[in-house]
């Protein structure tokens, strides 16, 4: 499995693998996770590590496009609202709480609901 250029490998989900990494094409470094096939644990936590490090990928590149696009928005606002008014300019964050876990976040989910 090749990774994209520039996609991150967070320590809290590779600190239970084993990586190289190798010279590639245009001296661009080529990460493969290295799995020993021989224990059906090893096996399942090597897919479950490659899938939280592309939905890690995934949502930091979503939130990246995210950002670019409020910052588009705010220079916009900023361009065509007086500077009074700007001063009172206020961000309200709502923070969603989990209404259950599940068994991605740490939690079994069958213990959840039992």
């Amino acid at each position: 499995m090749i990774f994209p250029v520039g996609w991150e490998f967070p320590e809290h989900i590779i600190s239970k693998l084993q990586l190289t990494q190798n010279d590639g094409p245009d001296n661009k470094k080529i990460t493969s996770i290295v799995c020993q096939i021989d224990d059906e644990s090893n096996i399942n936590l090597t897919i479950e590590s490659i899938v939280d490090i592309v939905e890690y990928n995934l949502e930091r590149e979503e939130k990246e496009k995210l950002l670019k696009n409020k910052v588009l928005e705010l220079k916009k606002l900023f361009t065509a609202t007086p500077l009074e008014q700007l001063k009172t300019l206020k961000f309200d964050v709502k923070e969603n709480e989990p209404e259950y876990e599940d068994e991605w976040s740490g939690g079994d989910v069958e213990e959840i609901l039992s």
